[in-house]
């Protein structure tokens, strides 16, 4: 895990806590499991933000090819009842 990670989230519990407030071993490994979850949590995002681009796209390109189709049932059907 990345060191960054560890001092960012020790930071905001001495921000809340304050500075001088006792921290034991059992505080710090705490702390070490909840910078990796925050960690670990910050990976998949970007997956999932591709996910979520390519789910929008999928429904624009079906939104304007069934209005084509819609169209074009439409257009037949004129062309056919009017002949």
């Amino acid at each position: 895990m990345k060191v960054r990670v560890f001092a960012t989230v020790l930071a905001g519990f001495e921000e809340l806590l304050g500075a001088n407030a006792p921290i034991n071993k059992a505080f710090y490994k705490a702390i070490f499991k909840a910078a990796g979850d925050l960690a670990g949590g910050r990976t998949g995002e970007f997956a999932r933000t591709l996910l979520a681009v390519a789910v929008y796209m999928l429904g624009v390109v079906s939104g304007f090819v069934w209005s084509v189709l819609v169209f074009q049932l439409v257009f037949c059907a004129v062309v056919i009842f009017t002949n």
